[in-house]
């Protein structure tokens, strides 16, 4: 969700309820909300989202954020991925807006986990 000059931050819940609406898609890739709140141990991630693609469906632990600060996009990809390797899903970081430098990095932290994830 990227914003729009007029309009306001999507905060949090505004993110979750258009991915429970199943407002969120990024042709042909489209994304739903699973499960809130999820529970592994003493973990609690935002969520579950499943994400399709043609006939392919993937499954993520979301961590979701209404800042986009550095700081606060790389400490949510982090908990996504703890949560991840402890859920055994892809990690994922929603956030309403992205600098290309942190779509870059978030994108070489998935990467890395898919990696250690077949190794």
């Amino acid at each position: 969700m990227q914003k729009r000059p007029s309009q306001r931050t999507p905060t949090e819940k505004d993110v979750i309820v258009a991915l429970q609406r199943g407002e969120v898609s990024f042709p042909p890739l489209r994304l739903s909300l699973e499960a809130l709140d999820v529970k592994r141990g003493d973990r609690t991630a935002d969520g579950i989202v499943r994400a399709a693609w043609g006939r392919s469906r993937y499954r993520f632990v979301m961590e979701c954020k209404s800042e986009y600060t550095p700081k606060v996009i790389a400490a949510a990809a982090d908990q996504a991925r703890r949560y991840g390797v402890a859920m055994r899903l892809n990690p994922l970081v929603v956030a309403p807006f992205l600098s290309a430098e942190q779509l870059d990095a978030n994108q070489k932290r998935l990467l890395d986990a898919l990696a250690d994830r077949e190794a």
